[in-house]
């Protein structure tokens, strides 16, 4: 009966590390997922910046070709069909 005791706790102490072991993985796999949402909001925000600066630089550009070139537009569009 002594035997099958410690069998039984020896089953037990593995079964218990065993799960340690999975609980570390998983923590791990927790950070590392965690990281890279970190990682990919970071370059959302880059992206999201860069399109904004591009659409401020072109709406600037169509403002100063409104102000100065329309004329000038308007002439090389009549050169450009005849």
């Amino acid at each position: 009966m002594k035997n099958v005791m410690e069998t039984s706790k020896t089953a037990v102490e593995e079964e218990r590390q065993e799960l340690e072991e999975v609980k570390e993985q998983l923590r791990r796999a927790k950070q590392d997922i965690e990281s890279e949402r970190k990682q990919l909001e970071e370059m959302k925000n880059v992206m999201e910046t860069k399109l904004q600066q591009e659409m401020e630089t072109s709406r600037l550009q169509w403002q100063k070709k409104d102000k100065t070139g329309g004329a000038e537009g308007k002439s090389q569009e009549i050169k450009t069909r005849h």
